[in-house]
Formats: structure tokens, C-alpha cells, sequence
């Protein structure tokens, strides 16, 4: 059985930019817990490709006027959260 490879990352700024959101936000939204697969590399923080959907879905919600506690609320009662089988 072979090793899964290492998870792809982007860069805050980046992930900012692709979205139409300020870095603040998601910093915001790390504080609350959403993305699990985020890490800080040379003082900067870094975001699994892995969780680009789960933010999306979240920066969907946003825009549509759902409060930033419901929205982190209702992806952690998402079943596919927990699926070992959604990483990379």
C-alpha cells in the first residue's frame, strides 16, 4: 500500500483573491475552526487545496446574508466533514 501524497497548499493571499474576500475574513472564519487543514509556514498561513470547497460553501452563504456563526455551524453538521475518503 502506498503513501498518500502531501496535501497541495495555497497561500492566504491567494485563496483571498480567487474568493473576493478580504484575508481578515479568513482569518476570521480559521478562528472559529472551519478549516481544518490550514498551517502556518514561514509566519504565514496556508490552506489545503482540500478545503477551497468547504470555504467556498461557506463564502456561498455568507453573501446570501447567513450570519458567519450559523453558516460555520451548519458545515460542521455536514455528514461528508468527518469522510476520511474527501482528503486529497
Amino acid at each position: 500500500m502506498s503513501a498518500s501524497p502531501p496535501p497541495q497548499w495555497l497561500s492566504i493571499e491567494v485563496v483571498a483573491r480567487t474568493y473576493g474576500v478580504e484575508v481578515e475574513w479568513i482569518l476570521r472564519v480559521q478562528s472559529l475552526g472551519v478549516l481544518r487543514r490550514a498551517e502556518a509556514d514561514a509566519g504565514r498561513l496556508r490552506i489545503a487545496v482540500s478545503e477551497l470547497d468547504r470555504l467556498a460553501q461557506l463564502i456561498r452563504w455568507y453573501r446570501l446574508g447567513v450570519d458567519l456563526e450559523l453558516a460555520v455551524a451548519l458545515l460542521a453538521d455536514d455528514p461528508r466533514a468527518d469522510d476520511p475518503l474527501a482528503d486529497d
